[in-house]
């Protein structure tokens, strides 16, 4: 077992809070995947599963999905928080040759109430049929309500059906003029 960003190592997968984890900030009531965490798992191995926990100022309602995204692709479906303030993704398959570092988003609720707080914390993992106690937080992240979200629209025109010749350069084959409203 560890504490703050000491890495676990047991066996050939080991774990640590990513250089790249999300600095203490705002999330928005109504925030659709606000970043809240992100771990490092290095080695050899295949992890099975992850046990997070919610702590701070707030209840298993804040956030209504959590998701696991490698990069930009999620690999989870939305769970949610029990009255523990626990979730456990079981089923997992995050194949680990080196080092994957694994992101932690989650939906803010829209009635999210201000001034609440919260810190995911990656209490344990199983990795090569092993399961490793950890301790490993993201910063705490601080809920905002009653704010506006930027917003916008984007309108698509579509181009009449065109014969191009080869050697064409630059021709627009769709279009569309984007509006910002708030913000």
């Amino acid at each position: 077992t560890t504490t703050g960003t000491t890495p676990v190592v047991v066996g050939p997968v080991s774990a640590m809070v990513a250089s790249d984890t999300p600095m203490s900030g705002y999330i928005i009531d109504g925030q659709a995947t606000a970043d809240l965490a992100h771990f490092t798992f290095s080695g050899n191995g295949t992890v099975t599963s992850l046990k997070l926990k919610r702590t701070g100022i707030s209840d298993q309602n804040t956030l209504s999905n959590v998701y696991l995204y490698d990069g930009v692709n999620r690999i989870t479906d939305g769970y949610s928080f029990n009255s523990a303030s626990e979730i456990v993704i079981n089923g997992l398959n995050i194949m680990v040759a080196g080092s994957k570092t694994i992101s932690v988003k989650a939906d803010a609720s829209s009635s999210a109430s201000n001034n609440s707080t919260i810190k995911v914390v990656l209490t344990s993992f199983t990795a090569n049929g092993t399961a490793v106690a950890t301790n490993l937080s993201g910063n705490e992240m601080s809920l905002a309500s009653g704010a506006s979200l930027a917003t916008g629209s984007l309108t698509a025109n579509t181009v009449a059906t065109a014969s191009v010749d080869a050697g064409v350069s630059e021709f627009t084959f769709w279009s569309a003029p984007i509006q910002i409203n708030t913000r």
